[in-house]
């Protein structure tokens, strides 16, 4: 910068002539005077500033800089630097000043904020599935944060497939009546714009989505959505879903957050795995997997829970125990996929009969469990003589093959008949022995 405060037309030929930024002068009413010829910077410099501001500005602070965004609309990323110093010109107070295109290093800065701003986004998507209670947390969140990163969002939805249709999961800016909403497949704006691939991210336009409208959360006005950003979840190489992002402008987005929801996408497929993953190791964790019932390894957490409970608060519960009757003549006769088709069809039996609070579970080979709370010895009984009496009339068809399939079973009550597992099986194992000798079965 100059720092002799006086300036004529002969310094500024030669500020003119040694730098490469085009010095001007200006005052309170604009430009006075250019270096060169007016360039097309100046001139959109011109249309966008209240020059008695600036002029203000460095009057203020001289020998200063400020940045200044020349962007004509909201789709550009358009900003220069200007560098001031108050001079003397001509007897006149003016602002000897400089212009630079900063408008590269401002759009890198805005990647790298938007980059960190993401990252710390999808963060949170992938730690979800360590506080989630389900997986329709996760898709709200994940929704939540994409319509973060993506500046110019204002709705969005999720939606799962079910067999040729979409369905609504999770959804913003909607009313609830999107819930009971269902898309076929093919009539998606997605696959719509893939050929029916639907194998990546689209970019749908005003033009293209017609007067689609929703309503707001707050109120009953109807605002139209003019820009949808919509793109594919898949799960194990198939088409779990689809994720949109809506916007109240027409050509909201680019490129830039086409790859952001690549981006959120990769992140929300690999959360979404996780969860599924760690749910299906929940349950092989927790069920047979022949009978669907419990395994016993739960069923024996759940009975010391439930043993902890009744001390606490002085109550009972019974145990039940169930073996199931010739199961060996069974396996023998028939072989053991009859036999497996009657332990599950068994199984089921006691499953559709069993209320929310009971637990039943394989106890190991032909032999089930049960804790049942708030349940009658003599209710029981009656119940489960009913079951047996309904199995015993509708025998399993099995390849064409009726097998007989019938239980017989073992009551004991909690402390009454003892105050550990062993203790109780030993007496609901007497129990069922003498029910099935009296049946006649070995």
């Amino acid at each position: 910068m100059m720092m002799n405060k006086n300036i004529n037309d002969d310094n500024l030929s030669v500020l003119t002539d040694f730098t490469s930024l085009d010095p001007f002068i200006f005052n309170v009413k604009g430009i006075v005077k250019t270096g060169k010829s007016e360039s097309d910077l100046l001139k959109r410099l011109n249309l966008c500033v209240i020059w008695s501001e600036l002029f203000t500005f460095f009057s203020v602070q001289t020998n200063t800089r400020i940045e200044i965004e020349l962007s004509k609309n909201k789709n550009e990323q358009n900003w220069v630097m200007m560098l001031g110093q108050m001079v003397s010109y001509k007897d006149q107070d003016v602002v000897l000043a400089y212009l630079y295109d900063i408008s590269n290093m401002k759009k890198k800065n805005f990647e790298l904020e938007r980059s960190t701003r993401l990252r710390a986004l999808m963060l949170e998507v992938t730690q979800s599935i360590f506080i989630a209670n389900s997986i329709e947390d996760i898709f709200d969140l994940s929704l939540v944060n994409s319509i973060k990163a993506l500046e110019k969002s204002n709705y969005g939805s999720i939606m799962v497939r079910e067999g040729n249709i979409f369905k609504p999961v999770s959804y913003i800016g909607f009313t609830n009546d999107i819930r009971d909403f269902r898309l076929p497949c093919d009539q998606s704006f997605l696959a719509r714009n893939t050929e029916n691939k639907m194998d990546r991210f689209v970019r749908i336009n005003q033009e293209q989505l017609g007067a689609q409208t929703v309503l707001e959360k707050s109120n009953s006005d109807k605002s139209m959505i003019r820009s949808t950003l919509t793109g594919p979840i898949n799960i194990d190489g198939n088409l779990y879903g689809i994720i949109n992002i809506d916007s109240l402008e027409n050509n909201a987005f680019d490129d830039s957050d086409v790859q952001t929801m690549e981006f959120i996408r990769n992140n929300v497929e690999i959360a979404i795995t996780n969860h599924l993953l760690y749910q299906e190791k929940l349950v092989l964790s927790r069920y047979d997997s022949l009978t669907g019932l419990h395994n016993r390894h739960f069923f024996e957490e759940q009975f010391e829970l439930n043993r902890k409970r009744a001390d606490r608060y002085n109550e009972s519960f019974a145990i039940v125990l169930f073996d199931i009757d010739n199961f060996k003549s069974i396996n023998d006769r028939f072989g053991h996929f009859v036999g497996d088709q009657v332990l599950k069809h068994i199984a089921k039996q006691l499953l559709n009969n069993q209320r929310e609070s009971d637990i039943m579970a394989r106890f190991g080979g032909d032999e089930f469990i049960g804790v049942l709370y708030s349940s009658n010895i003599q209710e029981l009984n009656k119940k489960y003589i009913e079951i047996n009496n309904e199995l015993n009339r509708l025998e399993l068809s099995v390849e064409n093959t009726l097998v007989p399939c019938t239980f017989s079973f073992g009551i004991a009550q909690y402390p009454k008949d003892g105050k550990s597992l062993d203790e109780l099986v030993k007496v609901a194992d007497f129990e069922m022995y003498k029910n099935k000798r009296s049946r006649k079965f070995d």
